[in-house]
C-alpha cells in the first residue's frame, strides 16, 4: 500500500512538472486508475480459462456422441432402403421376365384362357 501511495504522489509530481494543476493531475490519475480497474475486472482468470476448456471438452464429447448416433441411424436407414430397392428391383425384373416370356405368346395364351 505504501508503494501505491508513493507511486500516486510521483505521478502527481510528474504531471505538475508539465504544467498540470494538482487537481488536474489527481483527476487524471483517478480516471486512469478507474479505467485500469474496469479493464482488469474484464480479464479472465486462470480458473475461468480452465472452466471454459472443460466446457469445450464436454461439448466436444457430446457432439462426437451425437455424430456417432446420427451415423448409426443413417447407416440403418441406408441398409433398409437398399433392401427395399433390392426387393423392388427383383420384383420388377421378375415381371419383366414374365412379360418377355408372355409377350410373344400373348395371343395364344389369351385364346387358351378364353376357352377355359
Amino acid at each position: 500500500m505504501c508503494n501505491a501511495v508513493r507511486n500516486y504522489q510521483e505521478q502527481v509530481h510528474q504531471l505538475e512538472a508539465v504544467q498540470f494543476s494538482p487537481r488536474q493531475a489527481e483527476a487524471l490519475i483517478l480516471v486512469i486508475e478507474e479505467r485500469q480497474m474496469q479493464t482488469l475486472a474484464n480479464l479472465a482468470t486462470s480458473q475461468d480459462i480452465t472452466d471454459v476448456r472443460r466446457e469445450i471438452t464436454d461439448v466436444n464429447k457430446s457432439l462426437k456422441q451425437e455424430i456417432a448416433d446420427v451415423k448409426k441411424d443413417l447407416t440403418h436407414e441406408i441398409i433398409m432402403f437398399e433392401k427395399k430397392l433390392n426387393h423392388r428391383m427383383t420384383l420388377g425384373f421378375f415381371i419383366l421376365g414374365v412379360l418377355c416370356f408372355v409377350g410373344p405368346n400373348a395371343k395364344g395364351i389369351l385364346e387358351y384362357l378364353l376357352r377355359l
